[in-house]
């Protein structure tokens, strides 16, 4: 029996490109109000892309800033404290529950 000579990856061609791997890019239409299109396509121009090209970078920024959003808000403010060693996060811990862990006697009911 003959051994069968594997076929390269390149030669298959898969029915649905979206679950296996690279899309070819797609054609869409969107319905954009005609002020923020001139505002895009003027600011395209203005950067010396194409409307295509601005839209998908512009797009592909958005994305990739949404990626990079911490899940809680008030992360967007104090985030910077995110790369402080874990002995100091132990430390800030241990005082915001000594401090908010106590019930004053003004607050009880």
């Amino acid at each position: 029996m003959k051994a069968k000579t594997p076929i390269p990856f390149e030669n298959f061609r898969l029915k649905s490109a979206r679950k296996y791997g690279k899309m070819a890019p797609m054609k869409t239409t969107l319905d954009i109000p005609d002020e923020l299109f001139r505002r895009v396509k003027a600011t395209a121009a203005l950067q010396g892309d194409t409307l295509r090209a601005f839209v998908s970078k512009t797009l592909q920024e958005k994305l990739d800033q949404a990626a990079s959003t911490p899940d809680k808000p008030w992360m967007q403010a104090f985030g910077c404290l995110r790369d402080l060693p874990r002995e100091v996060w132990q430390d800030l811990n241990a005082s915001i529950e000594s401090e908010f862990g106590q019930i004053e006697p003004e607050d009880r009911l």
